[in-house]
């Protein structure tokens, strides 16, 4: 009876490995792999990372404006190259708005990033100066 089982498990496992559907599967998933395994970015420098991020805070502050019925008034983005970790560094976003009583509301967003996503001299600027801080200016409300 054992064998029996053996030579079923066998012939079924032939069977699959014959599959069109699994071979192209097989075949997609190592292409996949050998195109991933070549993507390697380029670092990119401070201030570049920062304006490309800073599409994404506007549309942050018009979502505040819009579903918070607030007002923007000012923010900054401060790069942070001492943290726990080694080989990270951080960007803590501060966005100020107003609320119709004139209270002053702080929204925060902290995100940690790997060094090596930067060059070397913003790598090295940002390690000389421990701080390195952007002005966040209003979005364009369209």
């Amino acid at each position: 009876m054992n064998e029996s089982k053996e030579n079923n498990v066998i012939n079924l496992i032939n069977h699959l490995k014959k599959s069109p559907v699994l071979n192209a599967l097989k075949d997609k998933v190592e292409q996949i792999a050998v195109q991933t395994a070549s993507l390697r970015h380029e670092p990119i420098g401070l201030d570049d990372l920062v304006s490309k991020l800073s599409n994404d805070t506007d549309k942050e502050i018009l979502k505040i404006i819009k579903h918070e019925n607030l007002n923007f008034i000012g923010g900054e983005l401060i790069v942070l190259s001492q943290t726990t970790k080694s080989n990270i560094f951080c960007l803590n976003l501060k966005l100020y708005f107003q609320n119709n009583n004139d209270e002053i509301i702080l929204k925060e967003k902290n995100k940690e990033l790997d060094f090596d996503i930067l060059d070397e001299n913003s790598k090295n600027e940002l390690i000389e100066k421990k701080s390195i801080t952007y002005e966040v200016t209003a979005p364009n409300q369209e």
